[in-house]
């Protein structure tokens, strides 16, 4: 369409223009749109504004009739466009006022102003942006897009949108005349269903606008009652307010109005193709979920029509005349998007304007964001003494409730009585994790719960087992505290959760934890400990346990297991053990009332339906019990992956592939590397959910996720210290409604019931947008570290007013709307693959016995890693090996350093600090995960061990001078790994190698021995390429620097 040209106006604008020249003096046509922007440059803000208004037709048109009479959107000039005013006073009733006062005045259509009012208030440093547009060329879909391009124009001055693009379709409008010729039949006096008597169609409707922000735990629970029922949440809301209709006191069954957006896919025009039909909903008797179904189905026909249109067809539906409204009195719109505007990373506040008209007696406008749900009622004046509003809450509450106490009560069972008094908690209750696993085992029964390459038990079985394995323990007498020893299994996770529903206290660790450090655990719990050896466990120490996991058990009844009392709220459910700067783990206790509230209340909407889950983390890791109980409490499987397995992405990948995986947890290195595989878009085609933490997300993982994943699934940054029960906030990274996708990434808001504060060096709070120490406060919060109350009470504080707060050490800003950007440590503690370490415990290892002088390990981010090195100062007569038989001996792997470099001194600054700059200095320059050039390719009759040590120093170099060290010892990381087997089948392009051969043979020795005696080969695969599950873990990785992602 040139500038100039007119442009036909949609049906749905046509309807508008109706009942705009209907109702002249009506203004519920206007759409004010009001966000607090203090902080953007108000001239910039304002020139982006009229750059996109002069970029979309619509917003400097008017409404003219063509030569045939027929009304159409005629351009004019944008004019002054938006302005900018400078005000003596200004807040949110301020600039609601000046808003109102835009919109409280109609378009004047046939006039030469265009049918947007824009203007920028300020006053100091406050400002506020505001809109007021014309329902008759914009609809909700169109503002969305605007808010977006004037974001969009005001980070690049330069950018002026272009109109965009309205594909064409055919109407949708199969089986209409059907159902509305029926329709108009029964309800001859008309749609609307009585709510104000008298009500006439061409006089404006005084009334107020009410906003419900029922908060994200109640939204979270009414998509869950959706999900449960199969349905989507939008046939909820419908069915409810249907309800809460008929609560009014209304005849037969209520007809409301429905939103639909009629647009085609990729229409991003802005116009307004809305259409509005009036829907009859069932209430005829049954169930909720009888409701919801049939609810559903009407949703689902009357889409199939949705371009209809009612009026222009009544000659054809009713050829005798319909004198009765073509409108019901209740309308429902759910935003398909939400009303969000953002400059850059910031995401502005809206406020909501109060208007004194309304379009319908009531109407409700549903919208979501990362707070949850919002609820915009417009309520007529005739309608306040019966207090829509409250009826409706109680309906919802009465819908959700139905979910947990009556699965097969009826919405009209709520008494009357009830109905205008009654607010909705819908907060879910607290829960023992043995509450969650026993209600998940009654709801799911015959169902898969765990998996593994040896067998699958049902959620029925499950009880079964861990009842059984709780009487072993009872009769074997184990201690308040049971630490266990072994590779992730079901046999783990039936001992894991035996443990915690015994009443005991759970500490679980890898299988090759170190003696020694098993050995200080040991002593850190004190004498009311048990040791409990797991299958796979490689470490043993004196007087480890063995519970029976034998078949016998399994084929029992139950009956006689014994069943000690149930865990209180408050009481410990499990301990993990994390790096500690004084040399000794520190045991973070986590309570059933910390840990319960999470699932599957907390969950995201696309994690909280069955599916099938994997368990990727150690057991030592907090992350495998977001992956335990998250499946458990939705009804999934949860396979348990092999440590092989878990280590190769590729066969990581054929395992996703083969089991349909629809929801995950990983760290970004584990995803990154996942996504680079071959068949990584394969893994992720059932995927709906991934819960990504533990360390910085990255530009490129969130790129390649959107290039792989399918659209529907989403990916979730989440954020929280072991020290406050796994996690605390989530933010959509990718999928529908995602942030911004540049760094630093938002790890979003704290949980309703977390309390986040971001403090200076004193403890006092700062401005928006400083840096600062977040510190963590409410239920979620750890009683402390086990026998260790000096380091307690420095991490964990109380204020003024009695409040308890964890000090995390995270260096953060928090954006006024709530979101919380991790900016860096303040402190010795990094992330590593996932893990928290802390520097000093490795140089605190050190420094025990007669081994080094001084050291200190410094951590640098290399490419999509951290890695830590260590610089020593020997004693005379000890060596570099001597301090890595230390630290293999003592440290878990993934603590372990790249490279420990001896050095005669440590420098320190003026202020006679460790100087670590200095010390990085001696670095040569990190490698991309490419690799490093050292020299030119061998060629292709050079030795076997000439070619292998090539490639093993193009990734890590150097190693060729210790060819008997592991790829890992060497410094080498799994993201590394894919890089190492490319290098070498490139040399060696008779052999087949992948990732699988660097793990099984990690040195440069073990490779060229492999390669000379013809060995290298894919792993054992059955027809069609899937991984051969019984042979997934036979094999295990020998080399001492394998390290647990």
């Amino acid at each position: 369409m040139s500038p100039h040209e007119n442009r036909s106006l949609t049906a749905p604008e046509r309807e508008m223009l109706a009942q705009a020249v209907l109702r002249p003096s009506d203004t519920s046509l206007n759409a004010p749109l009001l966000f607090d922007v203090s902080g953007c440059g108000a001239e910039r803000l304002c020139r982006a504004v009229t750059r996109v208004m002069a970029g979309h037709p619509s917003l400097h048109s008017v409404i003219v009739n063509d030569a045939d009479g027929d009304a159409v959107a005629a351009v004019v000039p944008v004019g002054r466009g938006c302005r900018v005013e400078r005000v003596d006073a200004l807040d949110d009733d301020a600039a609601v006022s000046l808003i109102r006062a835009l919109a409280d005045v109609p378009f004047n259509l046939a006039g030469d102003e265009p049918l947007v009012r824009a203007r920028v208030w300020t006053c100091g440093e406050r400002a506020y942006l505001g809109l007021v547009l014309s329902h008759v060329i914009v609809d909700f879909t169109a503002m969305a897009r605007i808010l977006r391009d004037i974001g969009d124009a005001y980070e690049d001055p330069g950018m002026t949108p272009g109109p965009g693009t309205a594909p064409t379709r055919a109407d949708r409008v199969a089986g209409a005349e059907d159902y509305y010729r029926r329709l108009v039949r029964d309800r001859s006096e008309g749609l609307d269903n009585g709510l104000v008597p008298g009500r006439r169609p061409d006089a404006p409707l005084p009334g107020r606008v009410a906003v419900w922000r029922p908060g994200r735990r109640w939204s979270q629970a009414l998509d869950t009652l959706a999900f449960t029922h199969r349905v989507a949440p939008v046939t909820v809301v419908l069915a409810c307010v249907a309800e809460a209709v008929r609560a009014l006191g209304i005849a037969g069954e209520p007809v409301v109005s429905m939103s639909f957006s009629n647009r085609a896919p990729g229409d991003a025009s802005v116009r307004n193709t809305v259409n509005v039909l009036p829907l009859e909903v069932p209430l005829n008797g049954g169930s909720v979920g009888e409701l919801f179904r049939r609810t559903h189905a009407l949703v689902r026909r009357a889409t199939r029509f949705e371009s209809f249109c009612l009026r222009d067809a009544l000659p054809v539906l009713a050829p005798d005349g319909y004198r009765g409204s073509t409108s019901a009195d209740v309308a429902v719109t759910f935003y398909q998007e939400p009303m969000v505007f953002r400059t850059g990373p910031l995401v502005h506040r809206r406020v909501v304007v109060e208007r004194s008209q309304v379009k319908f007696p009531l109407g409700i406008s549903v919208s979501k964001d990362a707070d949850g749900y919002c609820f915009e009622l417009d309520i007529a004046d005739a309608l306040s003494e019966s207090d829509p509003e409250a009826i409706l809450r109680t309906v919802f509450e009465h819908a959700l409730r139905s979910r947990r106490e009556e699965p097969e009560a009826r919405l009209r069972d709520l008494p009357r009585d009830e109905l205008s008094h009654r607010l909705p908690s819908a907060v879910p209750v607290e829960r023992t994790i043995p509450e969650i696993v026993r209600e998940a085992a009654r709801r799911f029964g015959p169902s898969t719960a765990l998996s593994d390459e040896r067998r699958r038990v049902t959620y029925d079985g499950l009880i079964d087992e861990v009842d059984r394995v709780a009487a072993a323990a009872e009769a074997e007498g184990l201690g308040r505290y049971a630490v266990l020893v072994g590779a992730p299994s079901v046999d783990y996770v039936v001992t894991f959760l035996s443990i915690i529903m015994s009443g005991r206290i759970a500490v679980p660790l890898a299988e090759d934890v170190p003696a020694r450090r098993l050995d200080r655990i040991l002593a850190v719990l004190g004498d009311d400990v048990s040791a409990l050896r797991l299958p796979g466990a490689l470490t043993i120490t004196p007087g480890m346990t063995e519970l029976s996991m034998s078949g016998d058990r399994r084929r029992g009844t139950g009956e006689e297991a014994a069943r000690p009392g149930p865990p209180a709220l408050d009481d410990t459910a499990y301990i993990i053990f994390t790096s500690g700067t004084t040399g000794e783990p520190k045991g973070v206790m986590a309570t059933h009332r910390s840990v319960g509230r999470l699932f599957p209340d907390e969950l995201p909407r696309e994690a909280a339906s069955p599916g099938v889950w994997p368990q990727f983390h150690s057991n030592a890791f907090d992350l495998s019990v977001l992956e335990i109980l998250g499946s458990l409490s939705t009804g999934s499987e949860l396979v348990v992956v092999p440590r092989d397995v878990r280590r190769d992405p590729a066969r990581f990948a054929s395992l996703m592939i083969e089991h349909s995986v629809t929801c995950m947890v990983q760290t970004p290195t584990a995803l990154r590397n996942l996504l680079a595989v071959q068949d990584g878009e394969r893994a992720l085609s059932r995927l709906t959910a991934a819960m990504v933490g533990g360390e910085p997300m990255r530009s490129d993982i969130v790129e390649n996720w959107d290039r792989l994943a399918p659209k529907e699934a989403s990916l979730f940054n989440i954020y929280g210290p072991a020290e406050t029960a796994i996690w605390i906030s989530h933010e959509r990274t990718a999928g529908i409604y995602q942030v911004p996708k540049a760094p630093p990434f938002s790890v979003g808001r704290a949980m309703e019931d977390v309390c986040v504060r971001v403090c200076d060096e004193t403890g006092r709070t700062v401005p928006w947008g400083r840096p600062g120490e977040l510190q963590i406060g409410g239920v979620c919060v750890s009683p402390g570290y086990v026998g260790m109350p000096e380091l307690t009470r420095s991490r964990f504080v109380t204020d003024d007013d009695g409040r308890r707060f964890y000090r995390s050490g995270d260096i953060v800003t928090m954006s006024r709307d709530g979101r919380i950007y991790i900016r860096g440590r303040g402190d010795g503690q990094v992330q590593v693959r996932g893990h928290r370490v802390e520097t000093a415990e490795i140089d605190a290892v050190l420094g025990t016995g007669n081994l080094v002088r001084a050291s200190v390990t410094v951590p640098r981010e290399e490419g999509a890693e951290v890695a830590l090195y260590t610089f020593a100062v020997l004693v005379p007569g000890q060596s570099e090996q001597s301090v890595w038989d230390v630290i293999r001996r003592t440290l878990p792997g993934y603590m372990w350093p790249r490279r420990v470099i001896i050095v005669e001194r440590l420098p320190h600054t003026p202020n006679h600090k460790i100087d670590s700059a200095a010390l990085l200095e001696m670095l040569p320059a990190p490698a991309a995960d490419d690799g490093v050039p050292v020299g030119e390719e061998p060629l292709a009759d050079a030795g076997v061990r000439e070619r292998v040590s090539w490639a093993w120093d193009t990734v890590v170099g150097g190693a060729s001078d210790s060819p008997d060290l592991s790829f890992f010892d060497l410094g080498g990381t799994s993201a590394q790994v894919p890089v190492l087997a490319n290098r070498l089948a490139g040399l060696f392009p008779d052999a087949v190698i992948t990732t699988t051969t660097v793990f099984e043979a990690p040195s440069i020795d073990q490779m060229a021995a492999r390669l000379e005696a013809g060995t290298a080969g894919p792993s054992p695969r059955r027809r069609g390429g899937r991984p051969d599950r019984s042979r997934l873990s036979r094999r295990r990785n020998q080399s001492r620097g394998d390290i647990d992602e």
